[in-house]
């Protein structure tokens, strides 16, 4: 096996497709994906050869493993930080690993947040490098008449031209060598609306080398996920507890620092959706008790499903006590314009804040319903539940539920809190607080949510409605989640 690196410069903005929220926004990820080269060599391959076989075997069954790519600048490759590397609110080059020993022993945690950055390692330093963003706002088009729509904007988010993005495929050497000639064509178009505007990019290099010698390591040792990892067990579902990793990997997991994600793509040229799984996300790391026994091929292959589309790339990986910043670039801050803001751009921006932290809303309800397990609560009463939500004295309908389903509600636990203690209005407010809080601090470049809603003068959502839209997802989802056993049975 070899490893064929290539370096792409983007020449224009470039859309790669994030999660869409709504009609007005578009957001773009911070990395090439590996499905997104691949698709690009397939389209060439099919232009000189045809559908047979052996396209089959390179681009659709593993026969070639295409890694994501990721920032390089300066010839520094940057990757996503490890989910248990904090920095300071207050101090930025006061970096804490988190540990068994770090979490017993640090006076105030909540002092301390996720390095929103790309990182690149060096023993017990590390350097920081934020990838770059632009918006471009557009008229929607009526396809009809071919004249933009006057009153309906949305905007891109895309990656700034002038960045380069670092890449391997691993393979054969004589499958490797064809597609180095496959490479040899500059120009590409990658990503989403690939027009003049956006997409252009050049293939800068690209060239074989050995990959690394494989080596052994010290125990206990950290698995980092390069990529998202998708893992699932015997049934065909995704998985992300420990207890799962642990069986899956057949080790001890010591400890454990992850987010969890979601997946789901179309395959444009089959106008179909790929299955939808739930993952844990780059960054995340595990303290694993011993090395699993097929880890040199865990370093080649990757683990989980598809690896050939980029999921699934880890590394095995020391960590130090103390990390500290090797240094920190500046950024040079553009003079706002003193004019008033258009009233058009007022209303999208405002329009794109709500729609960010309803996502958000949405998304952590799923999750935090995912958690319950066993629930003795039936589908009824979560219906019941889910129509109260929509209304606006739910707390006040909640405390009027006759004792039987009462009952059922102190009977099914989130964590160390039964149902019933967790939809109390102080509860329910602190976490939707909490959650649009986090939300409007996470930085896009240089400013965040908060600073756009400052800026532009947006108006808070309200707490009633915020209610309405946490609750209803959270009743939604349950809902459905107690209907798998039931089809279980039936069949």
């Amino acid at each position: 096996m070899k490893s064929l690196k290539y370096r792409i410069k983007l020449t224009a903005p470039t859309i790669i497709s994030g999660s869409s929220g709504d009609s007005v926004t578009n957001s773009c990820l911070s990395y090439i994906p590996g499905t997104t080269i691949l698709g690009m060599l397939a389209g060439r391959y099919l232009q000189q050869y045809k559908a047979d076989s052996e396209f089959e075997r390179l681009f659709l069954r593993g026969g070639l493993i295409f890694r994501n790519s990721y920032l390089q600048k300066d010839s520094i490759n940057y990757f996503p930080s490890p989910k248990n590397i904090l920095q300071n609110k207050r101090d930025a080059y006061n970096l804490l690993i988190l540990n068994e020993y770090t979490i017993n022993n640090t006076e105030n945690l909540l002092d301390y947040k996720e390095v929103n950055s790309y990182i690149n390692m060096m023993e017990d330093y590390i350097k920081l490098q934020k990838l770059e963003f632009c918006l471009n706002f557009h008229h929607q088009r009526n396809y009809a008449t071919g004249i933009p729509e006057e009153n309906v904007v949305f905007n891109y988010e895309a990656l700034k031209p002038d960045q380069i993005f670092a890449g391997e495929i691993i393979g054969e050497e004589k499958d490797l060598q064809l597609i180095s000639e496959l490479l040899k064509e500059k120009e590409v178009r990658i990503g989403k609306s690939k027009t003049a505007q956006y997409g252009n990019a050049i293939i800068i290099d690209s060239y074989l080398e050995d990959l690394p010698a494989l080596k052994d390591f010290p125990t206990p040792i950290y698995l980092y996920c390069v990529s998202d990892l998708i893992l699932l067990n015997e049934f065909g579902y995704s998985v992300t507890t420990v207890k799962e990793i642990e069986k899956i990997l057949g080790v001890h997991i010591l400890e454990a620092y992850t987010e969890i994600g979601r997946t789901e793509s179309t395959v444009t040229a089959w106008k179909a959706k790929k299955p939808s799984y739930y993952t844990l996300k780059a960054g995340s790391i595990f303290l694993l008790e011993k090395l699993p026994e097929n880890y040199q091929d865990i370093q080649i292959f990757g683990l989980g499903k598809r690896t050939w589309e980029g999921f699934g790339q880890v590394e095995f990986k020391e960590l130090p006590e103390k990390i500290y910043i090797l240094n920190e670039d500046k950024t040079i801050k553009t003079l706002k314009p003193k004019t008033d803001v258009p009233l058009i751009l007022k209303e999208v921006v405002g329009n794109i804040y709500k729609n960010l932290i309803y996502s958000e809303l949405k998304y952590k309800a799923m999750e935090k319903a995912n958690t319950l397990e066993s629930p003795t609560l039936s589908k009824s009463l979560a219906a019941k539940l889910e129509g109260f939500s929509l209304q606006d004295d739910f707390f006040d309908m909640i405390n009027q539920l006759n004792k039987t389903s009462i009952d059922k509600l102190k009977r099914t636990y989130i964590g160390n809190m039964n149902l019933y203690e967790f939809l109390s209005r102080n509860n329910i407010t602190s976490l939707i607080n909490a959650i649009i809080s986090t939300r409007e601090n996470i930085k896009s470049g240089s400013s965040s949510l908060l600073d756009l809603r400052k800026e532009f003068k947006i108006e808070e959502i309200s707490q009633e409605e915020a209610y309405k839209v946490y609750l209803s997802n959270f009743f939604w989802f349950l809902r459905k989640k107690l209907a798998v056993p039931v089809k279980k049975e039936e069949q």
